[in-house]
């Protein structure tokens, strides 16, 4: 018998100790890319880029890597935004990546990573690949 009330002592506690966890747990910012949608985009192509991101509190802060890397250096490209202390539930962005001055004889690859903290420490992270040739 005294086996048996340790044992649903312990299975209490467990119990008790599981749901703790479940309250503790804090939701991460939710991004969603709309745009790119596609793994290859010709060049001459405006490559449309639609990013949102919400919280069920507040967004604190979002940063936004577009990394361009092409088979010719002079088309590299770095780009990296910073939006500090949004204090927003619900944020947009949007932009247009032009091709159009790319020569044909090259191919990229190109990465785009978005990061968003919310005013509760969770941080969310997502990444974003594709590539720009001409076939």
């Amino acid at each position: 018998m005294k086996h048996l009330k340790y044992i649903v002592y312990l299975f209490l506690i467990f119990i008790s100790s599981s749901c703790d966890k479940e309250k503790e747990e804090k939701i991460k910012p939710n991004i969603i890319v709309e745009n790119p949608s596609n793994d290859y985009y010709l060049i001459g192509e405006s490559i449309p880029v639609s990013i949102t991101i919400n919280h069920e509190e507040n967004i604190d802060n979002i940063t936004y890597y577009e990394i361009l890397n092409c088979s010719d250096d002079k088309f590299d490209s770095f780009n990296l935004l910073e939006w500090k202390n949004v204090y927003e539930t619900n944020w947009s962005y949007s932009k247009t990546i032009e091709t159009n001055k790319m020569s044909e004889n090259i191919a990229c690859s190109c990465r785009i990573q978005i990061e968003a903290t919310a005013l509760n420490n969770t941080e969310s992270k997502i990444d974003v690949n594709f590539e720009i040739s001409v076939l």
